[in-house]
């Protein structure tokens, strides 16, 4: 298991926070996912998972993990 701090990349929060989801207080992570460049933003919060075309993929954490893990056929 590679440990988040060695593989992930630290970005402070960006200034530009859009107004993208039903809930304001999520906007900021919309902001920072696209300021990190980053491949996909990992929610279960319904308002990000529910977004139309969001600018970052947003996926739910268990369908993170079922890119990441082989599928067995079960």
């Amino acid at each position: 298991v590679i440990e988040l701090e060695t593989a992930g990349t630290k970005t402070d929060d960006p200034d530009d926070r859009p107004a993208v989801t039903a809930d304001p207080d999520d906007d900021y992570l919309v902001s920072l996912a696209i300021a990190a460049q980053a491949d996909a933003l990992i929610s279960g919060d319904r308002h990000l998972t529910t977004l139309v075309k969001p600018a970052v993929p947003v996926l739910t954490p268990r369908a993170f993990l079922n890119q990441l893990t082989p599928q067995t056929g079960r």
